[in-house]
């Protein structure tokens, strides 16, 4: 068992990725405020220290959009049953948001589903620059990224050793792909964009959208969860060696305080029973900032009105607080959960583990998370306590009065029962599933789906370039309409570039005092409406300065997997 955990701690070490994707929040963050209040952060696994990355799967970045909007509590309508979603009350606040009321009152979930320009004037542009699909070619092998609906966001999914193939393809679309790849393999990175591969791979999609011969095979759960519209779209089997999504979560932050920390605070310190979290991180967490995000609540959904609560600084403040065994546990969990419980990883969600994990965290004593003794009794103790949820259908949300499984139905209850029961009789055979999954993956390539429509949005692209930069451009539009004059887009041009500079390069630098003069965006475009030129007058500095860019660093993967490049 020891190994296992060595390896699970090996695939859950920070890589140098994780530390610039949190810089380079911050400086697109110190960019924004120069108009607003405006936030982008990383959160999720990669913050909270229990991100796994494995070589088929490198896991997810989170990325909180915020907006410079705040919602005062004061307009949060809770559902009676599920109290964790609300609608928001429009008429109850002033606001500056174009759209409509929904019936005269409540706030769509749109404009954050959407991340529309009323609430986000700074960062909308950068969202869309940077969820454009793309494909681009690797050392050997094709990357492509496609982009997914998420409940709450927007998931952009990157495959590593893209291939679209199985017996769902005719003849003529194999070998058009066969001719595609045989090109690039002779491309270089600087030809990639040439016009005869656009045309071949704009040509392959087109004929795979109509092709009458393309086979219907059964779609993933989640998928069809996500496409209850469209029940028969076609799709296409791909391979790839491993895969990594970035998941963009747009926020409103609440204004205000919550009664339900406040509850939750008087119940942690008010026992004597209760272990964790000490009475530091408990102030640390009530003081912290909440968010809603556009989520469709479980039960009974009102789709273009639901919002959901998100805790996310509260549980990166509740995660700093675990020992290395304490994380352990939480590690031994999600391998169970994307192993032995994979059929059952869309209804029971590493969310739900989390959950269920601290709320037994709180009864158990430090000392039972010992890795060298008794981590398994810890982990027993975790999972029968899952079982008792879903048997009365109810786990609590940690900081709020309600069911997160209220959806759950009796037969995926018995189901789940009867696993989770099988793992509590043989924990060393069902933690193996994981690592034995991994280590087969590793030999071969993995298959999934794609449906035509994502396969479509590839062809929208123009392989990513010719499609790029007109996002920019309106991108740099929006904040030249956004900045009042000139200057204040200079300064937080010169600003940022700054931090960039002084975290990112070794290079000395003293800010000048003196006032920075305003720079004009100068577009040209051609007949076809592409900007051709981009013209912004800048100060030369006497040494080159190369620091990564912003995109480039968003864009990559930043994992510990050695099949074909260094992603970290």
């Amino acid at each position: 068992m020891s190994s296992f955990y060595k390896t699970l701690e090996d695939q859950n070490k920070d890589v140098p990725n994780d530390v610039r994707q949190r810089r380079y929040c911050k400086y697109i963050t110190n960019f924004a405020s120069h108009f607003g209040k405006e936030k982008c952060m990383v959160v999720g696994s990669t913050t909270e220290g229990t991100r796994l990355r494995s070589n088929i799967n490198e896991g997810d970045f989170d990325y909180l959009i915020i907006s410079g909007v705040s919602i005062p509590v004061d307009a949060l309508e809770h559902r009676e049953d599920l109290p964790c979603f609300v609608h928001i009350r429009g008429d109850k606040f002033q606001h500056s948001f174009s759209h409509n009321l929904v019936d005269g009152k409540y706030l769509p979930s749109r404009i954050l589903k959407e991340v529309d320009r009323d609430a986000f004037k700074i960062m909308r542009g950068l969202f869309h620059v940077l969820t454009i699909p793309r494909v681009t070619k690797g050392r050997q092998t094709l990357h492509a990224e496609f982009n997914r609906d998420a409940k709450p966001g927007m998931c952009t999914e990157h495959y590593a050793g893209f291939e679209v193939v199985g017996d769902d393809l005719t003849q003529s679309m194999k070998s058009r792909l066969t001719d595609l790849l045989s090109m690039l393999g002779e491309t270089t990175q600087n030809d990639i964009f040439s016009s005869t591969i656009v045309q071949i791979f704009v040509g392959l999609i087109a004929s795979s959208v109509g092709d009458p011969e393309c086979s219907q095979p059964k779609r993933r759960k989640q998928d069809t969860e996500s496409t209850d519209d469209t029940p028969n779209e076609k799709v296409c089997r791909v391979k790839f060696n491993y895969k990594s999504s970035k998941d963009f979560i747009a926020a409103f932050p609440i204004d205000g305080k919550l009664k339900c920390l406040d509850e939750w605070k008087r119940r942690i310190l008010n026992s004597d029973k209760i272990f964790w979290p000490s009475s530091e991180a408990v102030d640390k967490i009530c003081q912290s900032e909440v968010y809603v995000v556009a989520k469709p609540a479980i039960v009974d959904p009102c789709t273009g009105i639901d919002f959901c609560f998100g805790f996310n600084q509260a549980e990166m403040i509740l995660a700093s607080c675990l020992s290395s065994d304490q994380r352990l546990c939480v590690l031994l969990l999600k391998a169970l959960q994307k192993g032995y419980l994979k059929k059952f990883s869309s209804i029971l969600t590493t969310f739900h583990w989390k959950t269920a994990f601290y709320h037994k965290c709180e009864q158990i004593d430090s000392g039972l998370f010992d890795r060298h003794s008794t981590i398994l009794n810890a982990l027993e103790k975790v999972l029968s306590y899952m079982i008792d949820c879903l048997q009365r259908k109810y786990l609590k949300h940690y900081f709020i009065e309600s069911n997160l499984i209220a959806h759950i139905t009796e037969t995926e209850v018995n189901e789940i029962q009867g696993k989770i029961k099988e793992i509590i009789a043989d924990p060393d055979a069902a933690l193996k599933v994981y690592f034995d999954m991994n280590k087969e993956c590793e030999s071969s390539k993995q298959e999934e789906e794609i449906s035509m429509k994502e396969m479509e949005e590839l062809k929208k692209c123009k392989f990513d370039t010719a499609n790029r930069i007109p996002k920019v451009v309106s991108m740099m539009s929006d904040l030249q309409k956004e900045a009042s004059d000139g200057s204040k887009l200079t300064q937080a041009i010169v600003d940022t570039l700054y931090m960039v500079i002084e975290e990112e390069t070794d290079i000395p630098l003293k800010r000048s005092d003196t006032p920075v003069k305003p720079v004009d965006f100068i577009v040209e475009e051609n007949s076809s409406g592409i900007c051709d030129q981009l013209a912004v007058p800048f100060t030369v500095f006497p040494t080159p300065i190369q620091p990564p860019s912003y995109e480039q660093a968003i864009f990559s993967s930043g994992g510990n997997n050695s099949q074909e490049e260094q992603k970290y």
